[in-house]
């Protein structure tokens, strides 16, 4: 199976940075399969707390994570480079690197 990476996903609400470059445009097509967290950042710093996490993205509006309580299908839906899961409460997660292996 083909595994993908997404660098420097944080929760939006917690992560302050001033100068991200180049934003990542996100499309459906483009989060397509299997993606495992490699790198998160709260509040500016780098965190461990989402050390082997993953998103699997299995349909335009729905994708399966193992990072909000229990491994669930979860509703979502993109913002220019941020995806925000309709949730309760939303969550919003900022992607500011994209690699595919």
């Amino acid at each position: 199976m083909l595994y993908k990476k997404i660098l420097g996903i944080g929760l939006i609400t917690l992560l302050f940075a001033s100068c991200l470059g180049d934003k990542v445009d996100l499309t459906d097509q483009k989060l397509e399969g299997r993606w495992e967290i490699t790198q998160a950042f709260r509040e500016g710093r780098e965190t461990r707390t989402l050390k082997d996490g993953f998103f699997d993205f299995t349909s335009p509006d729905q994708f399966r994570t193992n990072i909000l309580n229990d491994e669930q299908n979860y509703k979502y839906r993109l913002s220019g480079n941020k995806i925000i899961v309709e949730s309760n409460p939303i969550v919003n997660y900022t992607v500011l690197q994209m690699l595919s292996d």
